[in-house]
C-alpha cells in the first residue's frame, strides 16, 4: 500500500504568535491524515520531526508508516504594510501497523526463444546504458532505470550516487558482457517477474577498471534497470596499484575472472 504525502507550505490566518498544532484526522483501518500547522516557516526538516515524534507517540507499539512527500513553499503578504509574515502547513498520511502483504501472481515460465530473445536485449541496453554513463548522458541513463529505483531516488539523487563516474572514462577500447543470467519470480526478489543479470567488463584509455554487473527487470514489457554495480580504476590509481593487488580489485568488482592470473596487461 503507498501513501501519497503532500507537504504544503500554505498562508494560515488566525494564528498570532509562534506555534504549533498536530491533528490526527482518523482515516479508519488505522490510518490517519496528520496535520500540522505554524505560526512560522518552521521548514521541511523540523515539521519532518515534529510529525514523525507525533506519530510515534500516536502508534505507540506499532510501527509507523509513511509514504514519500512532495512540497512546496509559499510567503504570505501581509495586508499592513510590506511586512512579510511567514507560515506553515504540512499534511501527511500514516499508518499505524504493519503493511497489508499483497499477494502477486507466479510469473509465467519462459521458453527457450523468449529466454534468448530477453538476454540478447539486456546485452544490447547493458552497452546502451554504460555507453549513456561514459558520455555523462546521465538523463538518458536514468530513463532506463526501473520504477521502483526511480521511485526509490530522484534524478538528483541517484545523480548523486554517480560521482565517482562523472569524469570522462576516455576512449573505449575494449567492452564485454561475459554474462547473462535470467531469473523468473527469485525469491530475493522485491517483485516476481522476469529479472536478467548482465556481468560486463571495460576498458577505456583513462580508465583501464571498469566493470560490474547490472540486472534488468522486465517491465511493460520493456528491460529496465533495477540494480547495479559499477567499480572503476582510473590511469594514475592503476599505475600505482601492484598486481596482486590488481587482481583483488577485479574480483571484488566482478571483472571477468582472467585465465591467467600472474600477469595483468598494463
Amino acid at each position: 500500500m503507498k501513501f501519497l504525502i503532500t507537504f504544503l507550505a500554505l498562508c494560515i490566518s488566525g494564528i498570532s504568535s509562534a506555534s504549533e498544532e498536530i491533528k490526527f484526522h482518523d482515516g479508519g483501518n488505522n490510518t490517519y491524515v496528520v496535520e500540522l500547522i505554524s505560526s512560522e516557516d518552521i521548514g521541511e526538516k523540523k515539521g519532518l520531526e515534529i510529525i514523525e515524534n507525533a506519530a510515534a507517540k500516536k502508534c505507540g507499539d506499532k510501527p509507523a508508516h509513511f509514504g514519500k512527500y512532495r512540497f512546496r513553499g509559499q510567503e504570505n503578504l501581509s495586508n499592513h504594510g510590506n511586512s512579510r509574515e511567514k507560515s506553515f502547513r504540512m499534511i501527511q498520511q500514516l499508518l499505524c501497523g504493519d503493511l497489508p502483504i499483497v499477494a502477486q501472481k507466479a510469473t509465467k515460465p519462459l521458453n527457450e526463444q523468449e529466454k534468448s530473445k530477453l538476454e540478447t536485449e539486456a546485452k544490447k541496453s547493458t552497452n546502451l546504458y554504460l555507453d549513456y554513463l561514459a558520455r555523462s548522458d546521465f538523463e538518458k541513463a536514468y530513463s532506463l532505470l526501473s520504477t521502483v529505483l526511480k521511485e526509490d531516488k530522484t534524478y538528483k539523487e541517484w545523480l548523486e550516487t554517480k560521482k565517482h563516474l562523472t569524469n570522462s572514462p576516455g576512449d573505449l577500447i575494449q567492452s564485454e558482457v561475459w554474462g547473462v543470467t535470467t531469473y523468473v519470480d527469485p525469491p530475493s526478489s522485491p517483485r516476481k517477474g522476469v529479472y536478467i543479470a548482465t556481468d560486463f567488463d571495460r576498458e577505456y584509455s583513462k580508465s583501464p577498471i571498469y566493470c560490474g554487473y547490472l540486472v534488468w527487470y522486465l517491465e511493460g514489457g520493456e528491460l529496465r534497470v533495477i540494480r547495479e554495480d559499477i567499480g572503476s580504476i582510473n590511469l594514475d590509481q592503476f599505475n600505482k596499484v601492484k598486481n596482486e593487488e590488481l587482481i583483488i580489485i577485479k574480483s571484488k568488482f566482478r571483472c571477468k575472472p582472467l585465465k591467467s592470473q600472474s600477469k595483468l596487461t598494463r
